[in-house]
Parts: structure tokens; C-alpha cells; sequence
């Protein structure tokens, strides 16, 4: 790790991050054991990261999927938590607590997402709650004085999706894109117990298929298809997740079209489960 100048810093990537964002259009890899068991690790290590919280967090992501269904049925790249905009600086002075430091994940350079070291650079909840847009909010682990540490003892890092309540809170804005999501939806959050006994909110089926759709990437495909194969949300939930997506997408969405042409199994998903494509 090198400084850049003053607010500014180079870290390399977790190696899973890099392996699977670089190769992510390949098929989906199943986790051995060990990956497993390192998942559910991070999640105690996040599980206690975040307990005694005076805010209401969620896991989301790939991961949370994975909490519903009880079982790791891919590899993931990162880990995601979602928490509300008013709950931003509370979650500042937690992390401070824990060494860790909220920092924007190569800010403005998307392709830097692809390579082996991210550029990221220091913020803070005053800039969050500002008008500015804060894209890959990252929180990671530091010396304590604001340089990010790469440890194998400790969660180094995990994403951070902040969500706004509407004026009326019948809706959701949702991560800094602002896509409006019905709240109560999104209210209907499950939990989850990882290894040591933490018990953790787990985003919605609901709020997650709704990502899921907007994705055409062979991850996305797959963890769809376990929503709906395992039935995590009922059909009703799932028309009005993709009248949320026609709404934010318009009726003429490339994406639409995909998702009403005769549905079949992903290449990914049918050599997991055998099914039939």
C-alpha cells in the first residue's frame, strides 16, 4: 500500500473480489468447505462489528440470499450492509470504535473495479448526508489513524448500500441510485444466526430479487432463479417487485424483454440443481 497524496490511498484487492469481478461473466463457482467457512466467519466478525447497534442494519447482497436459504450455494465477492441515511453518523462512531473507517471505493474510475489494487479515498458522514453522491461506500478495517490494514485475523472490508425513507413511507429510495422501492417490501426483512450465536436482519427476499432483475450477469441469473426456485417470495410479491422495476426501467427496457421471453434455466443453475433447461 502507497500514498497518493493526502486523502487518497492504493490498497490491493481481496483476492475473491478480484478473481470474481474480473471473471464475471465465466459460470458460477460452487465454494469449497474452507471458502465456507470463511463466510461464516466474516459474518460473526460483521455480527459483531455491528452489535448493540442504536440503528437497524441489514445484510444484502449475494449473502443475504445465501442467509435465507441456510447454505452458500456460490462464491461471493464482497459483503453487503444496508442501512438508512439518517443512520449514517451513528454508524460513523461505531465503525471509529472498531478501527474501521468509511472510504469511496475508487471514486469516478470504474475500471479501476476490475484491477488488482482500488483506489480509495477517505470520506465522511457529513459528505454521505450531503447532496453529493458517495458511489461505493466502503467501510475498512485501519491502523487506527486512517490507513486501511489488509488482515487475515479480522472482516477487512465490506460494502456499504445507504437507503431514504419517503416523505409519506410508502417507499424506499434505494442505494445511491435512489431506485424507488415499495417500504413494505422492503420492512419485510427475515434474520439470521451465524455460527456463534449473533442474530442478524437479513434484507428482503423481495428487496433483493428486485437487484437481481436489474442485473443480466450470470450471478444475477442464478441467484434469481434460486428466489424463485426455493420460493422465497410469493408470486404476488413478485409481480409487484417487477412493476417497481418497469418503473424504474420504462416499459421498453432490454432487460424486460429478456425477463418475458419463456423462461428457462440458467446454464449456471441447471448444473447445480439439474434441472432442465
Amino acid at each position: 500500500m502507497m500514498s497518493l497524496f493526502k486523502s487518497f490511498q492504493v490498497v490491493s484487492t481481496p483476492d475473491d473480489r478480484y478473481d470474481l469481478v474480473k471473471n464475471r461473466r465465466n459460470p458460477i463457482e460452487n465454494p469449497s468447505q474452507e471458502v465456507i467457512n470463511r463466510y461464516q466467519t466474516d459474518l460473526d466478525q460483521l455480527a459483531s462489528v455491528l452489535r448493540d447497534t442504536e440503528f437497524a442494519w441489514y445484510l444484502e447482497g449475494g449473502m443475504a440470499i445465501a442467509a435465507h436459504l441456510g447454505r452458500f450455494y456460490r462464491r461471493h465477492s464482497d459483503t453487503d450492509v444496508g442501512v438508512f441515511l439518517h443512520d449514517i453518523p451513528a454508524l460513523e462512531r461505531l465503525l471509529a470504535r472498531h478501527d474501521y473507517g468509511l472510504f469511496s471505493r475508487n471514486p469516478g474510475i470504474k475500471s479501476l473495479e476490475y484491477a488488482r489494487m482500488d483506489l480509495i479515498r477517505e470520506t465522511s458522514a457529513g459528505e454521505i448526508l450531503s447532496d453529493k453522491r458517495v458511489k461505493r461506500l466502503t467501510a475498512i478495517k485501519t491502523d487506527g489513524n486512517g490507513r486501511a490494514v489488509a488482515s487475515d485475523l479480522c472482516l477487512p472490508r465490506f460494502d456499504i448500500h445507504v437507503h431514504r425513507r419517503g416523505r409519506r413511507d410508502d417507499c424506499v429510495y434505494v442505494t445511491y441510485k435512489q431506485h424507488a422501492f415499495p417500504a413494505d417490501l422492503f420492512d419485510s426483512h427475515g434474520f439470521y444466526t451465524t455460527s456463534s450465536g449473533c442474530t442478524i436482519r437479513v434484507a428482503s427476499a423481495s428487496f433483493l430479487y428486485f437487484f437481481k432483475l436489474l442485473g443480466q450477469r450470470p450471478k444475477e441469473r442464478f441467484d434469481r432463479q434460486l428466489i424463485e426456485r426455493f420460493g422465497l417470495i410469493s408470486p404476488l410479491q413478485a409481480n409487484r417487485v417487477r412493476a417497481a422495476v418497469v418503473n424504474r426501467l420504462g416499459k421498453n427496457s432490454q432487460i424486460l424483454k429478456q425477463l418475458k421471453a419463456p423462461r428457462a434455466f440458467s446454464a449456471e443453475f441447471a448444473k447445480a440443481f439439474g434441472a432442465s433447461q
